[in-house]
């Protein structure tokens, strides 16, 4: 079996509160895109996970790893062994912001489910993830959502398909850190804005807080704006990778190269958001 990893894009980050037990509560329109990891998938006598590619070493071995931690959740909820092998290529950046760790997660599940014959319908295994991470969820419906709660409550948005850049500088953001910079800055919670112009009116609230730790968000903030053809930059998640949506995907080819020239160091995909199948 081969699963596809779609990394996520937070088109807006809105945090509209704060619960008891201290997480943020939040409105955010996300939507996959069309780059990710790739996850292969066999039958075997016990679970194995191997990883590879550009950023295996993102990608912890032990019980620390998502993808694992997912597995050891549904054989606890099943009373049964995860009997899998899998082989991880991991092609997304840790710590920047586009989910992929949840988005293995989310792919492993699904395979192991299926392996199973399909005991748990899509609700049961988002009730699941939740148990391990805000994103998975979203990750295992795949679709265009406004996700709110800490990530539990979802709804079908109309976002179209959109010709984009993904800009990683090279800095990991550990998400629970950022968010607890937001916290320190004693910022008011904002308001929805996502009637209208959604996706121009709307802003990601953790910048500033993503700021506090690297600079160069702002850096490859600037370098998108700069570039012909874009319409709109803003990072996603809790950073630090940033995304700009362009006129059209040649467009976005060529600001992707040049940013790409400009800057080695730098992690640049030009990218489709929401692609339809």
């Amino acid at each position: 079996m081969r699963f596809f990893a779609s990394a996520k894009i937070n088109l807006t980050l809105h945090i509209t509160g704060r619960r008891a037990d201290g997480y943020h509560l939040l409105q955010s329109v996300m939507a996959p895109c069309d780059i990710g990891d790739v996850m292969h998938i066999d039958p075997a006598s016990s679970y194995t996970l191997s990883v590879e590619g550009p950023f295996s070493s993102h990608a912890p071995l032990g019980e620390d790893n998502l993808v694992t931690r997912a597995m050891r959740l549904m054989e606890r909820h099943a009373g049964r062994n995860a009997d899998i092998s899998i082989r991880l290529r991991k092609n997304v950046p840790a710590g920047a912001g586009l989910g992929g760790g949840s988005a293995d997660a989310a792919a492993a599940m699904h395979a192991l489910n299926a392996i199973w014959g399909s005991p748990y319908d899509i609700d049961a295994l988002c009730a699941m993830g939740l148990e391990i991470g805000a994103e998975l969820p979203f990750m295992l419906r795949g679709v265009a959502a406004m996700v709110e709660g800490i990530g539990e409550k979802q709804s079908p948005f109309d976002v179209p398909s959109m010709p984009a850049v993904v800009v990683w500088p090279g800095v990991a953001l550990e998400t629970g850190a950022v968010f607890k910079a937001y916290a320190a800055s004693q910022r008011s919670f904002s308001e929805a804005a996502l009637s209208g112009d959604w996706i121009l009116r709307g802003r990601n609230d953790l910048l500033e807080a993503a700021l506090t730790f690297t600079p160069l968000i702002d850096n490859t903030l600037e370098a998108l704006t700069a570039s012909h053809g874009c319409l709109l930059a803003r990072m996603t998640g809790s950073g630090s990778s940033v995304f700009g949506i362009f006129e059209d995907m040649e467009a976005a080819m060529h600001g992707a190269a040049k940013i790409s020239g400009a800057n080695p160091s730098w992690w640049v995909r030009a990218c489709v958001i929401n692609p339809k199948n």
